[in-house]
């Protein structure tokens, strides 16, 4: 007995510990090639993309593999070999991870791939919107007992709306919608009508009849032709106008009188077509006649004549001039003669001239092209009396605001400032949101306006912008410098899917914003979703990721930001009809237009609107020891000790989850250190903050059932709830989770409390927030505020926001840290620091860095980063690495990170990685007074620290150009983003002359392309010449840095007569700094004559500063001759250039101003 209840409980046991899964893959796209090899790849094994062991068997048909558990849970996806071959759904789609629980000894499970991401390129999509659909597969025709397919298109707003629309019912369903379905390439009725509704608010149903394949002679015509059939048009027809239509009509909200009731068809289409208006005006008043075939039915004149004096029908007739040429039938070469015969005979018997149109296009063949692209004027003309126009009511301007009332709404537009304006739109039947802005810190209106009215126009205007608007059509159009810049196209409209606003483009318009991208920099033409989610293991494109921002930049420098929070879609203009448009799901119709004179401006205009960054810690500039992750105390303290034993510089230590638990699956919301691995963590915080290494702890918003804070959550009613009002709880990688509502009061100072008892009190300096998107928040999760689609891309945004008020709060004097993965338009306020996500550790990897760090920083985030040396993946590279490193000097953040089956840190490296790193690291610290006053510029104008080239110069070539980039304004920086570089081509902006800044021997004019060697120890790096560059003597952490050992690099270019650079020092800690009067601004000013260099110290002192004497060497590069005095302050000095430099030590207190005169020859 003892034996069997020991074997069970083993058996038991054993089947916890020892559990497997085979996984079939049963069904896989017919496309994929014989003998193509499938991998399994996912969490447990470090998502590659596709390891040879897991590789999957092919047998009798089938793809299968056998995984051992290592986990409770694991998650995949298949692929061919690496990530541009993974699996996605039928329409070309990114799938979700698929998912697997282990329960039991051994499983099987089948599964279905849909489809490869790379067959998209090739593949034959369908064309079919999502407005069509079949109303029946086989609807009955019982006056001809058959059956038949067919489709219906309604209109985009028919879910939402309770309006009744005309109908037009059409021939030949199979070529309407889908170029897949169609014989010859399709009409695009649903895409024509999709395109009316958005320019112009026409809306119809359109029922497609499928034609009858070799009966369609037969029942398109009501009369015999001997030679091709015939005569079942009548019984067609019946079945149109009283089993189809009727169906239709009580089903669907339609407009059942015949002036709302059209028909449609091409040549044998187009003759019965026009027979059915004759036959049955009182049903069909809007007729469409193409290429009609009345060659195969004569009797149709005499018909014609005989009931064609039709008063309420209008008809459009059709036909191209070339339809016979090459024909074989002799029916084409007939339909222009025989259309205008039946056209003449309507006009002979009093068809009204102005109810009829006829149109023959002379290049026009008989096929869909011809009456495809001319489907839309049809339209137009057949159904312009249903066009519901917006209509101007009135106007009025109260307490500095203009209140435009139209006839489905109201809009309300006021300025912020001169160059910044607001326009919301309330429609009918909706209240004003009172709910605050997410983004906007302003909100006072701008009280010096203008307003003017007259009949045709209203104009209504600060000192900069103008805003016009036109009465009728209703049209409103932004005016900057006396041009229109942009206007609504046709504002806003409610569709099934979303409420939209919609502008006009100009055709050379490049566009930038959205987010967080890798599109190349141009972002037009793409339709971006807005919802935040992670891309694990990204490289060159991304098209979704971390940060959505609903923000627009144009090249014509003016911004256009939607200010609203839940989830929706950006269109660059993705159909190539010069239209820009927002789709949201819901909230606030409400956008803000920014200009400016310059790309400076308007980003400074920007931030002025959405709140500027605040100065960061000095530290946070230094670098990063982080890894995912250190799993002990002993670990951590073991690593700096090797920066140090090694001295390579390092300020900042990041501890990743293990730091509150063991494992990395189960313990998420613990949010208390873990002893076990962790014994003494405050020491050990206070024992690395004496060796100024400061210490950042990793938080998530989620709360995993077997944490230790699951029941205090539940009790204290934290978290975000369900549908019937519990804690919300749902799957995800780390554990069964429910999230913390930080949109409750209770959730809000709970999750502060943690942040203030728990962390910041152990001394930590840096809080990482890391998930925010958040990375698993499904869409029927209930916040206090809304659900989770409504704040789903502001979650981490908001959540930075509890951490800096907290902060503000409790430690009102120290700069808070804050690092997030996820963020919306004016985290930056709140200090937020981003960075760029799980990046694959690949070249493809590091290309896509240099775009996203622009053009966050050019939507205020300008601290955007990267882990250096990629995160995801198992790829060790050296060369990859440096180059990664060598990058990272110039970026905001230096901090290498990844995965820990490699080292991120350059103490665990290769002697030669190494070696390289530390040359980067060591020119990172020496260049802080420069990156620290381009912190200082960022937190005073919004100006980002890295920029596009094109902010230098106007030209189109570099509209789009990421290859190069501008680090603050003096350095011209050229990653090495590919293997084995020898030379790389680098375009020298125009606006100065460069010189190579590892290298007094080399100068390049400006305004021309150069070929330059690229070597092994730096990324080409260039200065301007006129510039200063202030940096500082080694040291191993920003602790010991006083901005008293320094080096102002001066590049004497003798065609910059006149210079002058500010760099801005505080202490480096102190909250709030320079508001406070604690900070010293060093200025620095060149003049050159005909005989003599002179440089100017001065000094720009806060009240409550005191200043400290600075021991500075200047050196002047590019001196290559013998100058003949140098004197400082009067005084004579004996100096003598070396290597093209001359060196020049001093001692300054910038109490004083200090000159130093160089007498040139």
């Amino acid at each position: 007995m003892h034996k069997k209840i020991f074997f069970y409980i083993g058996f038991l046991f054993l089947q916890n510990i020892f559990g497997q899964v085979t996984i079939v893959v049963k069904e896989f796209p017919k496309e994929t090639p014989k003998n193509t090899p499938i991998y399994i790849s996912g969490d447990f094994e470090g998502w590659s993309g596709g390891l040879k062991k897991y590789k999957l068997d092919f047998k009798n048909g089938e793809y299968h593999i056998t995984l051992s558990k290592k986990s409770e849970r694991i998650l995949f996806k298949f692929t061919q070999g690496s990530w541009k071959t993974v699996e996605a759904d039928n329409l070309g789609n990114s799938v979700d991870n698929r998912s697997y629980v282990f329960k039991k000894t051994n499983d099987t499970i089948n599964v279905k791939i849909e489809s490869w991401i790379h067959l998209f390129d090739e593949k034959k999509l369908p064309t079919i919107s999502k407005n069509v659909t079949v109303l029946h597969e086989e609807f009955d025709i019982p006056q001809l007992n058959r059956k038949r397919k067919v489709r219906l298109y309604l209109p985009s707003d028919y879910k939402v709306s309770n309006e009744s629309y005309p109908v037009v019912y059409m021939h030949d369903g199979q070529n309407l919608f889908d170029a897949n379905s169609s014989y010859a390439g399709e009409w695009s009725v649903d895409e024509t009508l999709d395109k009316l509704f958005k320019d112009t608010n026409l809306k119809l149903i359109v029922v497609g009849i499928d034609n009858g394949g070799e009966k369609r002679l037969d029942e398109y015509s009501p009369w015999i032709n001997k030679k091709y059939g015939g005569g079942e048009g009548d019984q067609y027809l019946e079945f149109i106008v009283t089993t189809l239509k009727p169906y239709v009509d009580s089903n669907f909200n339609t407009l059942k009188d015949n002036k709302n009731t059209g028909i449609i068809g091409s040549s044998m289409g187009g003759l019965i077509s026009h027979y059915a208006a004759l036959k049955y005006p009182e049903v069909f008043g809007k007729i469409g006649v193409y290429s009609p075939a009345f060659w195969f039915s004569p009797n149709i004149h005499q018909f014609t004549k005989d009931n064609g004096a039709l008063k309420d029908t209008k008809m459009y007739f059709l036909a191209g001039g070339k339809e016979g040429v090459n024909a074989s039938k002799f029916e084409i070469s007939e339909t222009v003669k025989e259309m205008n015969l039946i056209t003449d005979e309507l006009k002979n018997i009093g068809f009204p001239n102005e109810n009829l149109k006829s149109k023959i296009v002379p290049e026009g063949k008989h096929n869909e092209e011809l009456w495809r692209t001319n489907f839309e004027e049809t339209i137009l003309w057949l159904f312009k009396e249903t066009i519901k126009e917006r209509a101007f009511i009135d106007a009025k301007l109260h307490n500095n605001e203009l209140e435009i009332y139209v006839s489905d709404g109201c809009y309300k537009i006021h300025f912020y400032t001169s160059k910044i304006s607001e326009t919301t739109f309330i429609p009918i039947g909706e209240k004003e949101r009172i709910t605050k802005s997410h983004t906007v810190e302003l909100t006072s209106k701008y009280a010096n306006v203008q307003f003017e009215e007259d009949q045709k126009q209203l104009h209504f205007s600060s000192e900069d912008l103008s805003i016009k608007i036109n009465k009728k059509p209703f049209k409103i159009s932004y005016w900057y410098k006396g041009k229109e810049i942009i206007s609504e196209k046709k504002g806003y409209q409610k569709t099934n899917d979303f409420e939209t606003i919609r502008f006009g483009l100009t055709d050379d318009e490049v566009l930038y914003g959205t987010g967080a991208r890798a599109l190349g920099m141009n972002r037009r033409g793409n339709r971006l979703q807005l919802y935040n989610r992670a891309h694990y293991g990204y490289e060159k494109k991304s098209k979704l990721m971390n940060f959505t921002i609903p923000l627009v930049m144009s090249s014509k420098k003016y911004a256009l930001h939607f200010d609203n929070a839940p989830i929706g879609y950006l269109d660059l203009d993705s159909k190539k009809d010069n239209s820009l448009t927002y789709e949201t799901i819901s909230g606030r119709k409400t956008y803000q237009m920014i200009v400016g004179d310059t790309w400076f401006d308007l980003i400074d205009n920007y931030t002025y609107l959405t709140g500027k960054q605040p100065l960061p810690p000095r530290w946070a500039l230094g670098n990063f020891s982080s890894r995912f992750g250190y799993h002990s105390q002993k670990e951590t303290e073991n690593t700096i000790a090797k920066f140090k034993d090694e001295k390579i510089p390092v300020d900042a230590i990041i501890l990743d989850l293990y730091w509150f638990g063991e494992t990395l699956k189960g313990t998420m919301g613990n949010l208390e250190v873990f002893k076990d691995s962790f014994p003494d963590m405050k020491g050990m915080i206070s024992k690395l903050n004496k060796q100024g290494v400061k210490t950042v702890l990793i938080t998530e918003p989620f709360v995993l059932k077997t944490s230790k804070k699951w029941n205090e959550a539940v009790k204290k009613d934290i978290l975000a709830k369900d549908s019937i009002g519990n804690p919300a709880t749902y799957d995800f990688y780390f554990g069964n989770t429910g999230i913390i509502d930080i949109y409750k009061k209770e959730g809000k100072e709970w999750f502060w409390n943690i942040y203030k008892n728990n962390i910041l009190k152990l001394g930590a300096k840096g809080i990482w927030g890391d998930l925010g998107e958040p990375e698993v928040h499904p869409k029927w999760v209930q916040h206090a505020t809304g659900s989770a689609d409504e704040v789903h891309n502001i979650y981490g945004h908001d959540w930075a926001r509890l951490i800096f008020e907290g902060y503000q709060k409790d430690f009102p004097n120290q700069r808070p840290f804050i690092l997030m993965r996820a963020g919306y338009s004016g985290s930056q306020r709140y200090g937020l620091i981003p960075w760029s996500g799980d990046v694959n550790r690949t070249w493809g990897g590091l290309q896509s860095q240099p775009e996203i760090a622009l053009q966050m920083g050019m939507q205020g985030l300008g601290y955007m980063h990267s882990d250096l040396g990629g995160f995801a993946g198992e790829n060790l590279n050296d060369e990859l690495y440096i180059r990664w490193l060598q990058y990272g000097v110039f970026q905001p953040i230096f901090r290498p990170h990844a995965q820990e089956e490699i080292a991120s840190e350059p103490v665990f490296r290769s002697n030669y990685a190494k070696k390289h790193a530390k040359k980067a690291i060591e020119l990172r610290y020496r260049l802080l007074p420069y990156n620290y006053n381009l912190a200082f510029e960022n937190n005073q104008k919004g100006t980002p620290l890295m920029r596009p080239i094109f902010f230098e110069e106007e030209n189109k070539k570099l509209m789009s150009n990421a290859t190069s980039y501008l680090w603050g304004k003096d350095f011209l920086i050229t990653p090495i983003v590919k293997d084995s570089v020898k030379t790389k081509e680098i375009y020298f902006p125009k606006t100065g002359n460069w010189f190579n800044f590892y290298s007094d021997e080399e100068k390049i004019n400006g305004g021309q392309t150069k070929e330059i060697k690229v070597k092994q120890k730096a990324i080409p790096t260039y200065v301007r010449g006129g510039a200063f560059v202030l940096m500082t003597k080694l040291v191993q952490t920003t602790d010991t840095y006083h901005a008293d050992q320094l080096e102002l690099h001066y590049y004497f270019d003798q065609n910059v007569k006149e210079s002058k650079r500010t760099f801005y020092n505080d202490d480096g800690i102190t909250a709030n700094a320079f508001e406070k009067g604690k900070f010293e601004i060093l200025e620095f000013e060149a003049t050159i004559t005909k005989k003599d260099l002179t440089i100017d110290f001065v000094s720009e002192l806060g009240r409550l500063w005191s200043p400290q004497e600075k021991e500075v060497t200047l050196i002047i590069h590019n001196i290559n001759w013998k100058p003949k005095k140098v004197k400082i302050d009067g005084k004579r000095v004996r100096v003598l250039p070396k290597n093209n430099q001359l060196k020049i030590p001093l001692k300054w207190n910038p109490n004083k101003n200090t000159r130093i005169k160089i007498t040139l020859n």
